[in-house]
């Protein structure tokens, strides 16, 4: 990929992209897909149907493009029973409710693309995202800093121990999109991005309770919903360089350390939500720092 042409086109994606003015630069189109914010979720059934749609509408439009590649991102989401083992790219995904049914037939779109019609088509599944928050709806988007806002508040955190994910931090998942789209070759169209780390639900409120001090109390809850939903990383491992820069133990502290010193935004619920699409803009941006430290 051209150094100026990747720079170029990642400064064209900005927050209220629509499918028209999705822009495409010299090789590569990103479709932001389950991280899009033209699509309110709130109203699940209506916008799986305009997601899918859009999902088409777009790669109809890139097919008959030369030369060109795709990236579609999607998430852990299409996972929704879980596994007993590191979830890989070949195993049975599941959808438990609108917006996962929508984005495993996005998937299957793309897959079709392809298998069927050679184009050059890459779905990226992004894990359980965690950054520092900047505002309670990235606190409640983000499972790490959604247990320390219920310290900060209550004083207690309910946890489950059934409950096991993997967290990547967003700069490390900055990094891995970026590899992955840089590559001249690739040996498969279907990437898992995850830092192959499990924690449980319960051991990451421990690890927040180390921090905040003794003051705080961790409550055994079990969940309705609770599962072991940890993405592999082997193939991305074993194709790609770029490793984990970010520790959960870390990133957990830094997190914590960052909500304690700022509690009061956390605690005041008053503060208008702000958008998952924000965060994401947050992420091509530092993907965009990312490329300037590598020339």
């Amino acid at each position: 990929m051209h150094e100026k042409g990747m720079k170029k086109y990642l400064r064209r994606i900005h927050l209220h992209m629509t499918v028209t003015a999705l822009k495409k630069y010299l090789d590569s189109i990103l479709f932001m897909g389950a991280y899009d914010t033209n699509f309110n979720w709130n109203e699940s059934e209506r916008e799986a149907v305009r997601f899918i749609s859009a999902v088409m509408n777009i790669l109809l439009s890139y097919s008959v493009e030369k030369n060109t590649r795709f990236f579609f991102l999607s998430s852990n989401e299409v996972f929704g029973q879980g596994s007993s083992e590191d979830i890989k790219e070949e195993d049975a995904v599941w959808g438990d409710s609108a917006k996962t049914t929508a984005l495993i037939q996005a998937e299957e779109i793309c897959r079709d693309f392809s298998e069927n019609w050679g184009k050059d088509v890459t779905v990226l599944r992004l894990d359980h995202l965690y950054q520092i928050p900047k505002t309670i709806a990235e606190a409640i988007q983000n499972p790490c800093a959604s247990l320390c806002m219920s310290a900060l508040k209550a004083n207690y955190i309910s946890a489950d121990k059934e409950n096991i994910y993997s967290l990547l931090y967003e700069d490390d998942a900055v990094e891995f999109i970026y590899e992955v789209m840089a590559a001249k070759h690739r040996e498969y169209s279907f990437y898992h991005l995850s830092s192959g780390d499990p924690v449980s639900e319960w051991q990451l409120a421990q690890e927040i309770k180390e921090v905040l001090g003794g003051h705080i109390t961790v409550l055994e809850v079990k969940r309705a919903d609770s599962r072991r939903r940890v993405l592999s990383n082997e193939r991305f491992s074993e194709e790609f360089p770029s490793k984990i820069r970010h520790e959960r133990e870390e990133g957990v502290k830094k997190i914590v350390k960052y909500m304690e010193k700022n509690r009061a935004v956390f605690v005041d619920e008053t503060e208008e939500k702000l958008s998952l699409g924000k965060r994401m803009l947050r992420l091509i941006n530092q993907l965009l720092e990312f490329r300037k430290m590598q020339k």
